[in-house]
C-alpha cells in the first residue's frame, strides 16, 4: 500500500510540476523558463558537490568519534544531507522541483525541514516519543546499563597470562 502512495505522490508531483512550468512559460516565455532551468541546474551541481563533500566529512568525523558523539553530529550530517537533496532537486528540470530545492538549500527553511524530517523519521522508526526523565543520572550511564541479569562475576585479572 505505501509503495502505491509513493508512486501516486510522485506522479502527482510530476504532473503539478509540468503545469506550473507551463504556466510560468506563458508569463515569461519558454526561453526564460529554459534559462531558469539551466541556471538552477548549474547552482544545483555546485550545491551537490559542496554538500556531498561536507556530508562525507561529517560522516567520517562521526565514525571516528563514535564513543564520544555530541548532539551536533547528527545535525551537521542532517544539514549536509538536506543540502545535497536540495541540490539534487535543483538539478531536476521543473519549477516546483527548483522551489523545493531552494527551500532545502536556504538556511532558515532547512532548519524547519530538518525538524519535520526528524519527526517523520522518529514516527517511521516506531519511536513515538523520547522519555524526558532518565532514572540513572547521566554521569553514571554507561553502555549496557539497562536490564540487570542476575549472575556471578568471575574476576580473572589475577590469573597469569
Amino acid at each position: 500500500m505505501s509503495g502505491l502512495v509513493v508512486l501516486a505522490s510522485f506522479v502527482a508531483f510530476v504532473f503539478a510540476d509540468i503545469l506550473v512550468t507551463s504556466w510560468l512559460a506563458t508569463l515569461i516565455g519558454w526561453m526564460g523558463v529554459l534559462v531558469v532551468i539551466a541556471v538552477t541546474f548549474l547552482v544545483g551541481m555546485i550545491v551537490m558537490r559542496r554538500a556531498g563533500t561536507a556530508a562525507f566529512a561529517a560522516l567520517r568525523e562521526a565514525a571516528r568519534r563514535v564513543p564520544t558523539l555530541t548532539a551536533s553530529d547528527p545535525v551537521s550530517i542532517g544539514d549536509a544531507s538536506l543540502m545535497f537533496l536540495g541540490g539534487m532537486l535543483l538539478v531536476l528540470p521543473g519549477v516546483l522541483a527548483d522551489l523545493a530545492g531552494l527551500l532545502l538549500v536556504f538556511g532558515p527553511t532547512r532548519v524547519v525541514v530538518r525538524g519535520l524530517v526528524a519527526v517523520w523519521v522518529l514516527r517511521w522508526s516506531g519511536i513515538s516519543r523520547v522519555k524526558a526523565t532518565n532514572p540513572v543520572p547521566t554521569d553514571q550511564v554507561r553502555p549496557g546499563s539497562g536490564e540487570v541479569i542476575q549472575g556471578e562475576v568471575v574476576d580473572r585479572s589475577d590469573d597469569p597470562p
